[in-house]
């Protein structure tokens, strides 16, 4: 369920719409809704640094999150790049 106002608040029928995860994403994406707690360039450097061998806790204890949610972003469950959703 997508909200065309990006208001989650605004349950009115005529702001309401079914689109698909990926078209969800986009419209987060486009309007700004997303809130994240990293950047995409923090993203690009955590990834660096594990490919450096430094080790996700090193990592986690740097960026102030858990070293489950470096994994996360090593191993691409998480942070659905703007790219990668068709928008630049």
């Amino acid at each position: 369920m997508n909200h065309k106002d990006g208001d989650k608040h605004n349950n009115n029928a005529d702001n309401l719409e079914f689109i698909s995860r990926a078209d969800n994403l986009k419209h987060a994406a486009a309007n700004e809704l997303m809130k994240h707690k990293l950047s995409f360039d923090d993203v690009k450097e955590i990834k660096k640094m594990y490919n450096d061998g430094i080790p996700r806790s090193v990592i986690a204890r740097q960026y102030n999150v858990t070293p489950r949610h470096i994994g996360d972003i090593t191993h691409g469950r998480t942070r659905v790049l703007v790219s990668e959703l068709g928008l630049c």
